[in-house]
């Protein structure tokens, strides 16, 4: 019998990763009563992943399971501690304090009661990415059992609202090294689209707004310490749409990585009462297809929108006017100083949401084979010839050594 577990973490938590790999280690150690030897582990670019094998003794059903709510006790102190740390971070972070700052000063300016929302509104920031992000963190766990004995599989996919999948072996045989990254990744789609989805819609409601809302007359004002702060707010705002340029490459790429689990999994027929995964997977197949459209419209319109905030108080292109009284100018500005809190926010949360999972994920290889056993034993005879030829060096060394310092004549 073989276990596979996985799930996401988080690369840059070194101290909180080999604390998350220890956990791991000794649990399936007591639970399943095999040596550490029988245990493999290895991070493979962003999730980390487990292998054990007991090669005596049957396993019952409330074994199993207890085993696997052990496994999300574990992985969801690991995501609770990550996130505590992640919201510091947020709140600490130097260039979101700055860049808000501008644009608190503009608002405010325009109307002081956009300040406060637009401070509730950066709480969104602060707390709603670590919270959906842990989410995802603690719904990526999957545990794979390979009952070789029953000729059976289990799968516990957690992102599932109905998550035990169950499997006998069939004409088609199931090779787990293979499968196991295909399977975490169809669990990491099931709740990594709507989220994304839904980041990308807001983001393109926003930007048509403020299409709309830059057509027309634009304004300036005579008062230069104001028309400085405007000024300063649009130049943070079209730097904000300009650190989005590459959202697209990046989340095309994770959206490439589906690929593999809708070519390779329909064979098998996986399923339970609730849920058949070959269904589950034609509808992620659909709202991918729906998001890369979006992301094109959001790109589009991402380029459109920066050149408008660019050249907004540009007399060649644009029709602008001075404004003479504070009190006009603030009713002028009014509609774009509340579209701009919007546009500020949701173009922070597409770039946080986009930063936290493209560093690795697009990048990610399934041509490979899992705790591959061959190349296992080979690294275990690479290692061995290898410390045998350091011995054998070391004590050459030490005879040349000897020999150095040994009198003429002596042998």
């Amino acid at each position: 019998m073989r276990i596979y577990t996985a799930g996401l973490i988080d690369k840059s938590s070194q101290s909180n990763n080999a604390t998350l790999q220890k956990r791991l280690l000794s649990h399936y150690r007591k639970s399943l009563g095999i040596p550490a030897s029988a245990i493999n582990s290895q991070e493979l670019n962003t999730f980390i992943v487990l292998s054990g094998q007991k090669n005596d003794g049957n396993i019952d059903s409330k074994t199993i399971e207890k085993i696997e709510k052990r496994t999300l006790d574990i992985f969801t102190k690991y995501h609770i501690s990550n996130k505590s740390k992640f919201e510091q971070e947020l709140k600490n972070n130097q260039e979101l304090r700055e860049t808000s700052r501008i644009v608190k000063d503009f608002v405010k300016e325009v109307d002081p009661n956009l300040a406060k929302i637009f401070d509730s509104r950066l709480e969104k920031i602060s707390k709603d990415i670590p919270n959906m992000h842990c989410e995802i963190q603690s719904r990526s766990i999957v545990t794979l059992w390979d009952i070789v004995e029953n000729r059976e599989h289990r799968f516990f996919l957690s992102g599932f609202d109905s998550p035990i999948f169950k499997s006998s072996t069939s004409e088609t045989e199931m090779n787990m090294d293979k499968l196991v990254d295909k399977l975490l990744f169809s669990n990491f789609f099931k709740i990594f689209l709507k989220p994304t989805v839904a980041r990308l819609q807001e983001m393109d409601r926003v930007l048509e707004r403020l299409k709309m809302g830059v057509e027309g007359t634009h304004y300036r004002s005579k008062n230069q310490k104001l028309q400085t702060k405007l000024e300063l707010f649009l130049r943070i705002l079209a730097a904000k749409l300009s650190a989005l340029h590459d959202i697209g490459s990046v989340i095309s790429r994770i959206f490439d990585l589906f690929q593999f689990p809708r070519n390779v999994l329909p064979p098998y027929h996986l399923g339970n009462d609730a849920v058949n995964l070959n269904a589950a997977l034609a509808e992620m197949a659909s709202e991918i297809e729906y998001g890369k459209a979006l992301l094109i419209e959001v790109q589009d319109k991402l380029q459109e929108c920066q050149i408008h905030l660019r050249d907004y108080l540009d007399e060649q292109k644009n029709g602008v006017k001075t404004i003479d009284s504070a009190n006009d100018f603030q009713t002028r500005l009014l509609s774009i100083a509340e579209l701009s809190i919007d546009l500020f926010v949701e173009a922070e949360l597409l770039k946080t949401w986009t930063d936290l999972f493209g560093s690795d994920i697009p990048y990610f290889s399934f041509d490979r084979q899992l705790f591959d056993h061959n190349d296992s034993y080979a690294f275990d005879v690479a290692d061995d010839i290898y410390s045998r030829c350091e011995r054998t060096n070391e004590k050459l060394q030490s005879w040349k050594n000897n020999r150095i310092r040994s009198p003429r004549g002596e042998s």
